[in-house]
Protein backbone atom coordinates (compact mmCIF):
# COMPACT_ATOMS: atom_id res chain seq x y z
CA UNK A 1 0.00 0.00 0.00
CA UNK A 2 1.00 3.62 -0.86
CA UNK A 3 -0.02 5.98 1.05
CA UNK A 4 -0.35 10.27 -0.26
CA UNK A 5 -0.24 12.39 1.89
CA UNK A 6 -1.68 16.19 2.04
CA UNK A 7 -1.31 19.08 4.94
CA UNK A 8 0.53 15.84 7.13
CA UNK A 9 -3.30 13.70 6.68
CA UNK A 10 -3.38 10.62 4.05
CA UNK A 11 -5.09 11.96 0.74
CA UNK A 12 -5.96 8.53 -0.54
CA UNK A 13 -4.33 5.83 -1.27
CA UNK A 14 -3.63 2.98 -3.95
CA UNK A 15 -2.79 -1.32 -3.38
CA UNK A 16 -0.57 -2.54 -5.60
CA UNK A 17 -1.37 -6.09 -6.20
CA UNK A 18 0.90 -9.00 -6.00
CA UNK A 19 -0.66 -12.47 -8.46
CA UNK A 20 1.27 -15.77 -9.02
CA UNK A 21 0.78 -16.42 -12.57
CA UNK A 22 1.44 -20.06 -14.55
CA UNK A 23 1.39 -22.23 -11.78
CA UNK A 24 1.26 -25.79 -12.53
CA UNK A 25 -2.51 -25.55 -12.41
CA UNK A 26 -3.15 -22.88 -14.76
CA UNK A 27 -4.63 -20.85 -12.19
CA UNK A 28 -3.71 -17.06 -11.03
CA UNK A 29 -3.65 -16.36 -7.44
CA UNK A 30 -3.49 -13.36 -5.63
CA UNK A 31 -1.39 -12.24 -2.62
CA UNK A 32 -3.52 -11.58 0.86
CA UNK A 33 -1.64 -10.09 4.10
CA UNK A 34 1.08 -7.69 5.08
CA UNK A 35 4.27 -7.65 6.65
CA UNK A 36 2.57 -7.30 9.81
CA UNK A 37 -0.21 -9.93 9.48
CA UNK A 38 -0.93 -13.41 11.44
CA UNK A 39 0.65 -15.82 9.46
CA UNK A 40 -3.29 -17.15 9.38
CA UNK A 41 -4.22 -14.13 7.42
CA UNK A 42 -1.20 -14.30 4.95
CA UNK A 43 -2.57 -16.32 2.01
CA UNK A 44 -2.40 -16.82 -1.75
CA UNK A 45 -6.30 -16.94 -3.61
CA UNK A 46 -7.42 -17.95 -6.90
CA UNK A 47 -8.42 -15.07 -8.43
CA UNK A 48 -9.65 -14.67 -11.77
CA UNK A 49 -8.79 -10.34 -13.08
CA UNK A 50 -9.22 -10.60 -16.52
CA UNK A 51 -12.64 -13.60 -16.56
CA UNK A 52 -13.56 -10.51 -13.90
CA UNK A 53 -12.94 -8.06 -16.22
CA UNK A 54 -14.58 -9.64 -19.23
CA UNK A 55 -18.04 -10.61 -17.22
CA UNK A 56 -18.04 -7.03 -16.53
CA UNK A 57 -17.56 -5.55 -20.03
CA UNK A 58 -19.85 -8.50 -21.95
CA UNK A 59 -23.17 -8.06 -18.90
CA UNK A 60 -25.18 -6.44 -21.71
CA UNK A 61 -25.24 -7.48 -25.52
CA UNK A 62 -26.46 -3.78 -26.26
CA UNK A 63 -23.85 -1.26 -25.80
CA UNK A 64 -25.88 1.63 -25.02
CA UNK A 65 -27.01 -0.21 -21.93
CA UNK A 66 -23.44 -1.54 -21.22
CA UNK A 67 -21.80 2.21 -21.14
CA UNK A 68 -24.94 2.84 -19.15
CA UNK A 69 -23.97 0.07 -16.27
CA UNK A 70 -20.66 1.84 -16.51
CA UNK A 71 -21.36 5.27 -16.31
CA UNK A 72 -23.76 4.05 -13.14
CA UNK A 73 -20.62 2.20 -11.38
CA UNK A 74 -18.69 5.00 -11.88
CA UNK A 75 -21.59 7.17 -10.28
CA UNK A 76 -21.45 5.49 -7.08
CA UNK A 77 -17.67 5.02 -7.24
CA UNK A 78 -17.35 8.49 -6.95
CA UNK A 79 -20.29 8.72 -4.16
CA UNK A 80 -18.35 6.33 -2.22
CA UNK A 81 -14.78 8.07 -2.19
CA UNK A 82 -16.92 11.30 -1.42
CA UNK A 83 -18.76 10.13 1.58
CA UNK A 84 -16.47 7.24 3.07
CA UNK A 85 -12.77 9.23 3.67
CA UNK A 86 -10.23 7.35 5.37
CA UNK A 87 -12.90 4.77 7.12
CA UNK A 88 -10.52 1.70 6.27
CA UNK A 89 -12.93 -1.77 6.47
CA UNK A 90 -15.95 0.31 7.18
CA UNK A 91 -16.02 1.97 3.49
CA UNK A 92 -17.49 -0.29 1.09
CA UNK A 93 -15.03 -1.14 -2.28
CA UNK A 94 -15.52 -0.61 -5.35
CA UNK A 95 -15.13 -4.24 -6.22
CA UNK A 96 -18.34 -4.48 -3.88
CA UNK A 97 -20.32 -1.75 -5.57
CA UNK A 98 -19.34 -3.15 -8.91
CA UNK A 99 -20.26 -6.47 -7.95
CA UNK A 100 -23.58 -5.07 -7.02
CA UNK A 101 -24.38 -3.73 -10.17
CA UNK A 102 -23.89 -6.72 -11.93
CA UNK A 103 -26.58 -8.25 -10.43
CA UNK A 104 -29.02 -5.54 -9.73
CA UNK A 105 -28.55 -2.78 -12.99
CA UNK A 106 -31.68 -2.62 -14.98
CA UNK A 107 -31.09 -0.22 -17.69
CA UNK A 108 -33.18 2.92 -18.70
CA UNK A 109 -32.99 4.06 -21.72
CA UNK A 110 -35.81 5.96 -24.23
CA UNK A 111 -35.74 4.12 -27.59
CA UNK A 112 -37.53 5.76 -30.57
CA UNK A 113 -37.95 3.32 -32.99
CA UNK A 114 -38.99 5.40 -35.58
CA UNK A 115 -36.09 7.66 -35.39
CA UNK A 116 -33.70 5.48 -34.81
CA UNK A 117 -32.30 7.39 -31.45
CA UNK A 118 -31.84 7.02 -27.72
CA UNK A 119 -31.98 8.97 -24.46
CA UNK A 120 -30.16 7.32 -21.14
CA UNK A 121 -31.86 8.12 -18.47
CA UNK A 122 -28.60 7.88 -16.07
CA UNK A 123 -30.70 9.09 -12.96
CA UNK A 124 -33.24 6.91 -13.28
CA UNK A 125 -31.44 3.86 -13.93
CA UNK A 126 -29.06 5.01 -10.62
CA UNK A 127 -32.21 5.59 -8.55
CA UNK A 128 -33.56 2.44 -9.15
CA UNK A 129 -30.06 0.45 -8.13
CA UNK A 130 -29.87 2.32 -5.25
CA UNK A 131 -33.11 1.56 -4.39
CA UNK A 132 -32.65 -2.54 -4.94
CA UNK A 133 -29.13 -2.22 -3.24
CA UNK A 134 -31.13 -1.14 0.10
CA UNK A 135 -33.47 -4.17 -0.28
CA UNK A 136 -31.06 -6.27 0.17
CA UNK A 137 -29.79 -5.83 3.54
CA UNK A 138 -31.26 -8.28 5.76
CA UNK A 139 -33.48 -7.77 9.00
CA UNK A 140 -30.12 -8.01 11.06
CA UNK A 141 -28.86 -4.86 8.67
CA UNK A 142 -26.31 -6.42 6.94
CA UNK A 143 -25.33 -7.10 2.88
CA UNK A 144 -24.11 -9.70 0.92
CA UNK A 145 -22.59 -9.82 -2.20
CA UNK A 146 -20.38 -12.45 -3.86
CA UNK A 147 -17.46 -11.57 -6.16
CA UNK A 148 -19.49 -12.82 -9.78
CA UNK A 149 -16.13 -15.40 -10.74
CA UNK A 150 -13.68 -17.73 -8.56
CA UNK A 151 -13.09 -17.46 -5.82
CA UNK A 152 -16.55 -16.17 -4.76
CA UNK A 153 -15.95 -14.51 -1.66
CA UNK A 154 -18.31 -11.94 -0.03
CA UNK A 155 -17.22 -8.62 -0.68
CA UNK A 156 -18.82 -7.29 2.26
CA UNK A 157 -17.66 -9.67 4.87
CA UNK A 158 -14.59 -7.06 6.76
CA UNK A 159 -17.57 -4.98 7.76
CA UNK A 160 -19.17 -4.60 10.82
CA UNK A 161 -22.04 -3.80 12.36
CA UNK A 162 -21.73 -0.23 12.84
CA UNK A 163 -20.12 -0.11 9.21
CA UNK A 164 -22.98 -1.87 8.10
CA UNK A 165 -25.67 0.57 9.56
CA UNK A 166 -23.25 3.47 7.91
CA UNK A 167 -23.40 2.25 4.32
CA UNK A 168 -27.48 1.65 4.19
CA UNK A 169 -27.82 5.37 6.58
CA UNK A 170 -25.61 7.10 3.25
CA UNK A 171 -27.44 5.10 0.41
CA UNK A 172 -30.72 6.43 1.95
CA UNK A 173 -29.52 9.96 1.68
CA UNK A 174 -28.47 9.14 -2.01
CA UNK A 175 -31.74 7.46 -2.49
CA UNK A 176 -33.82 10.68 -0.75
CA UNK A 177 -31.16 13.32 -2.83
CA UNK A 178 -31.84 11.26 -6.07
CA UNK A 179 -35.83 11.35 -5.59
CA UNK A 180 -35.19 15.11 -5.04
CA UNK A 181 -33.52 15.43 -7.89
CA UNK A 182 -35.45 13.52 -10.46
CA UNK A 183 -39.04 15.17 -9.10
CA UNK A 184 -36.97 18.70 -9.45
CA UNK A 185 -38.28 20.91 -12.55
CA UNK A 186 -35.28 23.23 -13.02
CA UNK A 187 -32.32 21.68 -14.05
CA UNK A 188 -29.68 23.91 -12.33
CA UNK A 189 -31.29 23.20 -8.83
CA UNK A 190 -31.40 19.03 -10.06
CA UNK A 191 -27.63 19.27 -10.41
CA UNK A 192 -27.14 21.10 -7.38
CA UNK A 193 -28.96 18.24 -5.29
CA UNK A 194 -27.09 15.76 -6.92
CA UNK A 195 -23.61 17.25 -6.86
CA UNK A 196 -23.88 17.24 -2.55
CA UNK A 197 -23.63 13.78 -2.89
CA UNK A 198 -21.29 13.38 -6.00
CA UNK A 199 -19.17 15.68 -5.20
CA UNK A 200 -17.71 19.45 -6.88
CA UNK A 201 -16.74 18.06 -9.95
CA UNK A 202 -20.00 16.39 -11.01
CA UNK A 203 -21.50 18.94 -13.62
CA UNK A 204 -23.35 21.49 -12.85
CA UNK A 205 -25.94 22.91 -15.23
CA UNK A 206 -26.39 26.31 -16.16
CA UNK A 207 -28.70 28.62 -14.87
CA UNK A 208 -30.01 29.86 -18.16
CA UNK A 209 -30.72 26.13 -19.12
CA UNK A 210 -33.56 25.95 -16.64
CA UNK A 211 -36.06 25.97 -19.28
CA UNK A 212 -35.21 22.79 -20.55
CA UNK A 213 -35.89 19.47 -19.27
CA UNK A 214 -35.37 17.81 -16.28
CA UNK A 215 -32.98 14.64 -17.79
CA UNK A 216 -30.44 17.74 -18.12
CA UNK A 217 -29.56 17.90 -14.81
CA UNK A 218 -27.91 14.35 -15.34
CA UNK A 219 -24.78 13.19 -17.51
CA UNK A 220 -25.88 10.89 -20.32
CA UNK A 221 -22.80 10.67 -21.92
CA UNK A 222 -19.65 8.47 -20.87
CA UNK A 223 -17.28 11.45 -21.17
CA UNK A 224 -19.16 13.48 -18.71
CA UNK A 225 -19.42 10.30 -16.21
Amino acid sequence: RVQYYKDGEVLYHVDLAIYADENSDGRTYLSWGKPTSATADKKWEISEPQALKDKINKRFKNSDDQQQMKRVIRYLKRWKDIKFKNTGNGKPTGIALTALAYNLFTPQIDRDTFSSTTTPKDLLALKNLVERILQQFDWFGKITVKLPVAPGNNLFKKMKEGHFKRFKEKLEALQKALREAEKEPDPHKASKILIKQLGDDFPEVDKDRSGQKRSEAFPGKSESA
